[in-house]
């Protein structure tokens, strides 16, 4: 079966890539594609949702849960990232930045014996970055 992306998912994609440390609600990413990409066609934010789950299905997004809060999160799923699971969120700022590998590779390694829980592909700790202490 040969593999098609649309020009809206296209569009997406390239937003996605562009934000790829800022995870964001699928509202959130229909607002600003409008601001940012006005002179383009951009997807509908309920074509947006439809385009997200399939993303999501490929591989090419995560989507995660932020502590307190009810909505989806979603960012880009960069498939050379070799840490792509673990990631620090700053809670004042929303800056999303990955874990070093060698302390996310001990933390997983952690859970997994101590706890016997495999962690899933994604795994965002909140918190608050150096720069807004």
């Amino acid at each position: 079966m040969a593999f098609y992306r649309t020009e809206q998912q296209t569009c997406l994609v390239k937003f996605l890539k562009a934000h790829s440390r800022e995870p964001m609600t699928v509202h959130e990413m229909y607002r600003r594609m409008k601001q940012e990409y006005a002179s383009m066609t951009i997807p509908g934010e309920s074509t947006i949702y439809r385009l997200i789950r399939k993303l999501t299905n490929d591989g090419l997004v995560r989507k995660s849960l932020h502590t307190g809060q009810r909505e989806i999160f979603y960012s880009y799923a960069n498939p050379t990232d070799q840490n792509a699971g673990l990631y620090m969120r700053c809670k004042v700022c929303g800056q999303l930045q990955p874990m070093q590998t060698e302390c996310s590779e001990q933390i997983v390694k952690q859970i997994r014996e101590q706890e016997n829980f495999a962690v899933d592909a994604c795994m965002i700790l909140e918190g608050v970055c150096q720069d807004c202490q």
